[in-house]
């Protein structure tokens, strides 16, 4: 089916497009605009092809863009997608399906999600810019051997707000796109066994947030970012959580508090760490390079007392029993001073040594 127009869907359980049956195709050329808990295009059958070429914009609670129940779907989204308030883009429900996401897709609000994919081997490829807010979800898969392949920039920011979100065994993550993750965010929250997770592409994270969250058993994860920056109060780069995971630390990870930020006195004692990994028996080996940068907050010497404060940040965190670590490549623990823009009171409490371990065990 061709639709050349544009398609405007605003009452509840409204459909613009319905077809029940096997082998459909639908090609959307024009711009489609979903709310109010209607549905753009919904196909009911296996093997169907779904083509959005056009600007999709999808609002509210109930609403959805693309809807497929059915095994092996594949939707193409070419056009660019703004998914709001509790909205979903593309909506598909079954084994072996595959999205495509080469335009760029924004999502914003609680309950909102951009790409949803319930269902057994799926894929998705997000070559376009991911922009996600306001508790929404960029990519949420529920099932088994899933993949995601990342080639584009994603954005995270806001509490709840989540990147990239898969809950199966043994699934596949590669990223080699810009990742920054800010304000409370999670860019990949991945719960996964017999899991292999590749993070190389570059990656920011802000305040409060964590850049990836990995919780399972027997993964492989392999860190090659050639810049991974923890620049937030309380951030977290990468946290893994289970046993018999293999780490392998490549690239270039730091972690560097910003003391100019507005924040930064509020939270100087509060670490931000690198790299977190809890559980038994993981093996972590650090062939790239692992940076800490510790301030110190200096005021007047006086007899038998510290000469100031010393915030507290690390740089790789192991925890449990019959865990490995392996020493390959360089670790640096740089000291500054009096980086804050008014460190006096932090200086003034003359706390001494900060906890500042480049490696915790």
């Amino acid at each position: 089916m061709d639709n050349k127009g544009g398609m405007t869907v605003t009452d509840p359980d409204s459909i613009g497009i319905q077809i029940d049956g096997d082998k459909a195709v639908v090609n959307n050329e024009g711009d489609n605009a979903i709310s109010n808990g209607g549905t753009g295009t919904q196909v009911n059958g296996d093997e169907a092809t779904v083509n959005n070429n056009g600007k999709t914009t999808v609002d509210g609670k109930d609403s959805t863009g693309t809807e497929i129940n059915g095994d092996k779907a594949i939707v193409n989204n070419d056009g660019d997608s703004t998914i709001l308030d509790g909205g979903t883009g593309t909506r598909i429900t079954g084994d072996d399906a595959t999205a495509n996401n080469s335009g760029n897709t924004t999502v914003d609000g609680q309950g909102s999600t951009g790409t949803e994919i319930a269902g057994n081997n799926a894929v998705v490829n997000q070559d376009g810019l991911l922009d996600v807010s306001g508790g929404g979800h960029g990519i949420d898969i529920t099932g088994d051997s899933a993949t995601v392949i990342n080639k584009g920039n994603i954005t995270v920011t806001d509490k709840d707000s989540v990147g990239v979100l898969i809950n199966g065994d043994r699934a596949t993550f590669a990223n080699t796109g810009h990742i920054d993750v800010n304000n409370s965010a999670t860019g990949m929250s991945i719960t996964t066994s017999e899991g292999a997770i590749s993070q190389a592409g570059s990656m920011n994270v802000g305040d409060f947030s964590t850049g990836m969250a990995l919780s399972g058993n027997n993964n492989s994860v392999t860190l090659a970012a050639k810049d991974l920056n923890v620049i937030g109060q309380k951030a977290t780069g990468v946290n893994i959580s289970g046993d018999n995971n293999a780490v392998d630390i490549t690239g270039n990870i730091l972690v560097d508090k910003d003391q100019t930020a507005t924040n930064a006195v509020d939270y100087f004692y509060e670490p931000s760490i690198g790299v977190n990994v809890s559980g038994n028996s993981n093996t972590v080996s650090l062939d790239g390079k692992l940076t800490v940068v510790a301030d110190s907050e200096l005021t007047s010497r006086i007899y038998a007392d510290f000469d100031g404060s010393q915030e507290n940040i690390s740089g790789l965190v192991v925890s449990g029993d019959d865990n490995t670590v392996y020493l390959n490549g360089g670790i640096q623990l740089v000291g500054e001073e009096n980086q804050l823009t008014d460190g006096s009171t932090v200086a003034s409490n003359r706390n001494g040594y900060g906890k500042t371990p480049v490696i915790n065990c």
